[in-house]
């Protein structure tokens, strides 16, 4: 029988393993690993789609804060933008990495991040969900699906600080 944890970034639970995680978004290994299977499959499939990549990477991100730490803050702040331009600006993934890239470098915006205080993630979805896609089609949907669950966790408490920063970049 193959062992399992909760995940203390995410609440997932996941197979219980010793092996490396992410330096600042923090998660259990079993967790991390289930990740990178999932990246894993993106970067196989022969109608490799960056939105969905995009999706991903940004809820992983966000359901994966970490703790009060400058990489972390923005991380999650720079995630959570990109989620938002996704899910209430309708955008594709090619356009939210562009707009990470613009704040990035604007060292005005990244100088006034703060910690935003994550939400309860238990009874969102996770990587379990994602990693269970049968095919092509319904790993775009349950990645979709991920992503718009997590972004509904933290818009409760963080929209309007996150429409602030889209505003000022003139969207």
């Amino acid at each position: 029988m193959n062992k399992q944890i909760t995940c203390f970034g995410c609440g997932a639970l996941v197979p219980a393993m010793d092996g490396p995680t992410h330096k600042y978004m923090l998660s259990s290994p079993g967790c991390w690993k289930l990740y990178g299977d999932i990246l894993a499959k993106e970067y196989t499939m022969s109608n490799w789609d960056p939105d969905t990549h995009r999706i991903t990477v940004d809820t992983y991100a966000v359901t994966h804060p970490g703790i009060k730490e400058r990489r972390a803050i923005q991380s999650v702040n720079v995630h959570l933008i990109s989620l938002y331009c996704t899910f209430e600006k309708n955008i594709s993934g090619v356009q939210a990495t562009r707009i990470i890239k613009k704040v990035v470098e604007d060292k005005n915006i990244t100088s006034r991040f703060t910690w935003l205080e994550p939400p309860q993630l238990q009874g969102t979805m996770n990587v379990t969900d994602v990693v269970q896609a049968n095919d092509f089609e319904d790993h775009k949907k349950l990645v979709r699906a991920w992503g718009r669950s997590a972004w509904q966790a933290w818009k409760q408490k963080h929209l309007h600080t996150i429409e602030a920063i889209v505003a000022e970049l003139g969207m």
